[in-house]
């Protein structure tokens, strides 16, 4: 689904708001970070609309495979598939996994052999990032249909509290 049909659907201002929902669900925001009522949003247009909230610290499979198949579509045949810890890692064929049915939920970081590009998440957060020049970013996003921002180097990783610092 669409993030702004969710958002249009939910009522949720934007994905700023969405993401501190999302984080106050697994109690990752405290005092006056949290946001209840959007908890309960969230909550609400999921069980109308039958989705499932996104697991922290994970990529959806609603998101990997089409990813992984601009990344397919950028050059690259073969993909490491590490860890939460960053202490294993497997090479995979892409085209293996992207027509698999079942990606390994230990597989929580992707990157190309020569670190051209990587994908992860941030634990605590369900948010995904795509690391690469900006070229290669947006080839790939082009190509999987990808919704998100660019970060920089002032992007933080609670960029969602941003308008809480006033």
């Amino acid at each position: 689904m669409d993030i702004f049909l969710l958002l249009g659907l939910s009522g949720i201002a934007d994905i700023n708001q969405l993401d501190i929902g999302l984080r106050t669900s697994i109690s990752a925001l405290t005092g006056v970070k949290m946001d209840e009522a959007t908890v309960v949003t969230i909550e609400q247009v999921c069980k109308e609309q039958g989705l499932w909230q996104p697991r922290e610290g994970r990529l959806p499979d609603i998101l990997i495979y089409p990813l992984l198949k601009g990344i397919q579509k950028v050059g690259h045949d073969w993909i490491w598939c590490g860890d939460e810890f960053g202490t294993e890692r497997k090479l995979e064929s892409i085209s293996e996994l992207a027509n698999s049915s079942n990606i390994s939920d230990d597989y929580t970081k992707f990157f190309t052999h020569h670190n051209e590009l990587l994908v992860t998440t941030h634990w605590d957060s369900h948010y995904s990032m795509l690391c690469s020049t900006k070229e290669t970013s947006e080839a790939v996003r082009a190509s999987s249909h990808l919704e998100g921002f660019y970060c920089n180097d002032e992007t933080d990783i609670y960029w969602s509290l941003s308008s809480l610092r006033g």
